[in-house]
C-alpha cells in the first residue's frame, strides 16, 4: 500500500500530465483548424455574367460646392459589407401587335379621345382639354406611363376648393393605376406597395410647388409615392447573413410610381376618370428570373469597400451625387451608410445599379457608385 507521500506525488503527476494532455489537445485543435482555413478552397470569384456593364447617369448634384465630411456613425466606423453584390437585370419586354390599340383604348377610357401623337421609341401622347389641360403619355411596349397638366398655373388647383380627402386618395390612386394597366393587358406588380404610400403636401408659389411640413398646414396638392420592395439577398453581412437592399431614385425622397391630387371642377363626363389627378407617373420594369441564362449562376459583381466609396465622396468623384441637403454648413456629419440600388425612369437602363448611400445631418444624402473599374463603367 503506497504511503501518503507517494499518493500525493502520484496525484500531482496525474494532474500535471492531465493538464499537459488537455493543453496538447487544444493546441492540436487550433493547429488543425488553422490548417483547414489555410487549405480551404476560396469562394469562387464574382460571376460577372453580363461582362462589362455601364451605369445609368446619376442625377446632377443639388450642391456642387466643396464639402468636408466627418464620420459620425453610432459605431464610429464605416459598416462592413461582403466583397460582392447581386446586380439584378431587367426583363426584356414582349412586343405586342395590339400595343397601340390597347393604349388608345386605355387613353379613351380616361377621357383622352383625340388621336395620339407619336413621340419616340414606342411612346405616344394624348391630349385632353377641360378646366385643366392634361396630357397622357404611354409607352406601348413597356406600359409605363405618365399624366401631366397645367396644374401649377391653374386657378382651380390654386383655389383648392374641392380637394379629395386624404383618406380617399389611396383608393383613387389604386383605381387610376389599375384601370390604365388592365386595359393595357397588365396589372400592378406585387413588388410595388400600393397600399402604403408616402404622403407629401405642397403649396404653389410662383408656378412652383413647395412642400409643407405636414397636413396640419394649408396645402393645395397631395402627392403619394408608392415604393418598390427592397431586393432580397443582395449581399451578405459580416456574419454571413443575407441582407436586403432598398431601391433609390433620382429624387431621394420619392418613387417612380407617384400621383399628385389637386382641386378640379368637373365640367363633363370625360373629366371624371382623372378628376383631381393633376400629375402621375408609373414606371416599373420586371426583373429577370434567369439573368445569367443557366438558371444557377448568380449575377454577382465585386463591391468596392465603403472606405473607397467614402474617399470618392470626399474627393467629389464624378461617380457620386449629392441628392438631398437642407443645411448651409460645408462640414457634413455622416451618420449612416447603406447599400442599395439606383433606378431611373430611362427605358434604356438594363440593370439596377448598386450604390452606397451616405446619410448625414440636415437631410443630407449622397449616392456613390458601388461597382466601378473593370466591373462596370460610369
Amino acid at each position: 500500500m503506497p504511503s501518503l507521500h507517494e499518493s500525493t506525488e502520484l496525484t500531482k503527476k496525474a494532474v500535471l500530465f492531465g493538464t499537459i494532455g488537455v493543453f496538447g489537445l487544444i493546441l492540436i485543435v487550433i493547429i488543425i483548424s488553422n490548417l483547414l482555413k489555410l487549405f480551404k478552397s476560396p469562394p469562387p470569384p464574382p460571376s460577372l455574367c453580363y461582362g462589362k456593364i455601364t451605369a445609368p447617369a446619376f442625377p446632377q448634384s443639388i450642391d456642387t460646392s466643396a464639402h468636408t465630411f466627418t464620420l459620425n456613425t453610432l459605431s464610429g466606423s464605416l459598416p462592413s459589407f461582403s466583397d460582392r453584390v447581386i446586380v439584378p437585370k431587367y426583363q426584356d419586354p414582349t412586343p405586342s401587335l395590339l400595343g397601340l390599340s390597347n393604349a388608345s383604348a386605355s387613353a379613351a377610357a380616361d377621357g383622352f379621345n383625340d388621336p395620339p401623337t407619336y413621340l419616340t421609341d414606342n411612346t405616344y401622347i394624348w391630349n385632353k382639354s377641360s378646366t385643366i389641360n392634361k396630357t397622357l403619355t404611354i409607352n406601348t411596349l413597356t406600359h409605363n406611363f405618365s399624366l401631366d397638366s397645367d396644374y401649377l398655373s391653374n386657378p382651380s388647383v390654386i383655389g383648392a376648393q374641392s380637394l379629395p380627402s386624404i383618406a380617399d386618395t389611396v383608393g383613387l390612386a389604386q383605381n387610376f393605376y389599375g384601370n390604365i394597366l388592365s386595359t393595357l393587358g397588365d396589372s400592378i406588380p406585387e413588388d410595388i406597395d400600393i397600399n402604403n404610400p408616402q404622403f407629401t403636401y405642397f403649396i404653389i408659389q410662383n408656378n412652383e410647388q413647395t412642400p409643407v411640413e405636414n397636413a396640419d398646414f394649408p396645402y393645395q396638392l397631395i402627392r403619394l409615392d408608392f415604393p418598390h420592395s427592397p431586393i432580397s439577398n443582395c449581399y451578405k453581412d459580416q456574419n454571413g447573413n443575407n441582407q436586403s437592399c432598398k431601391i433609390y431614385y433620382q429624387d431621394y425622397n420619392s418613387s417612380l410610381v407617384n400621383i399628385t391630387f389637386g382641386s378640379e371642377t368637373q365640367v363633363n363626363d370625360n373629366d371624371f376618370p382623372t378628376l383631381n389627378i393633376v400629375k402621375a407617373e408609373y414606371f416599373s420594369k420586371p426583373l429577370s428570373q434567369n439573368p445569367c441564362g443557366d438558371g444557377s449562376t448568380q449575377p454577382t459583381y465585386p463591391l468596392i469597400s465603403p472606405q473607397q466609396a467614402f474617399n470618392m465622396l470626399k474627393q467629389g468623384d464624378p461617380r457620386t451625387s449629392i441628392v438631398s441637403y437642407s443645411g448651409n454648413t460645408k462640414n457634413i456629419n455622416i451618420t449612416d451608410v447603406k447599400l442599395g440600388y439606383y433606378q431611373t425612369d430611362d427605358e434604356s437602363q438594363n440593370y439596377l445599379w448598386p450604390i452606397y448611400v451616405f446619410i448625414g445631418d440636415h437631410n443630407f444624402a449622397a449616392y456613390v457608385s458601388a461597382i466601378t473599374g473593370a466591373n462596370g463603367q460610369m
